[in-house]
């Protein structure tokens, strides 16, 4: 769970906010992770989206150093998603930072405070696979999200296929993907450094 540690906005709410957990082993670099996350062009072919429409937001990419001389960066988003009958759809703004953790893990957080929620939120959690030799070969991503859509009857199970879908097209896209920058000349900053690809608003 998202706490009052971590600054969450949701923390007024009258109820706990629930996240569905699942975790997927991406065989990418991770810079080709972020590279593919961040291509928004994309984002309406991926299975099982219905986009009516998914753009970056001008001039809100960040990156700058943390007081202990971590790199992070910071971006938003907005999207328009359809929802089945007799719903219309909902728009999104999604606030987005990645970072290195005290713990050393890479990390990025999401939220959202747009009227279409009572609340949204994630982690992802980056936990490097090794093998035998030391030389790492793989990303494991874990996932904690959730989400309560204002006046939709949303379940776990709702909450749950979405985890699994964007969890899914992400390890998909960044295992086929050859044109990142390799990890060991960017360091750190694989996790921040990288390219906001979309019409912007």
């Amino acid at each position: 769970m998202l706490g009052a540690a971590d600054g969450a906005p949701w923390n007024g709410l009258d109820v706990t906010p629930r996240l569905e957990q699942g975790a997927t082993l991406v065989r990418a670099e991770l810079s080709a992770i972020k590279a593919v996350e961040n291509d928004y062009r994309t984002y309406p072919a991926h299975t099982g989206a219905d986009y009516e429409f998914i753009r970056p937001l001008a001039d809100r990419y960040r990156r700058g150093t943390d007081a202990a001389g971590r790199p992070f960066s910071t971006l938003a988003i907005e999207f328009r998603c359809n929802l089945p009958f007799p719903f219309t759809h909902y728009d999104c703004e999604l606030r987005i930072l990645n970072r290195w953790a005290a713990d050393g893990t890479a990390r990025t957080d999401i939220y959202s405070t747009s009227d279409d929620f009572h609340w949204l939120a994630g982690r992802d959690v980056f936990l490097p696979v090794r093998d035998s030799a030391g030389a790492r070969v793989a990303w494991l991503l874990v996932r904690h999200f959730g989400f309560d859509l204002d006046g939709v009857p949303d379940e776990s199970k709702h909450r749950a296929e979405a985890l699994r879908s964007s969890l899914g097209n992400l390890r998909r896209k960044a295992e086929a993907f050859a044109g990142a920058a390799d990890d060991a000349a960017l360091g750190d900053r694989a996790l921040t450094d990288f390219a906001v690809l979309g019409a912007r608003e």
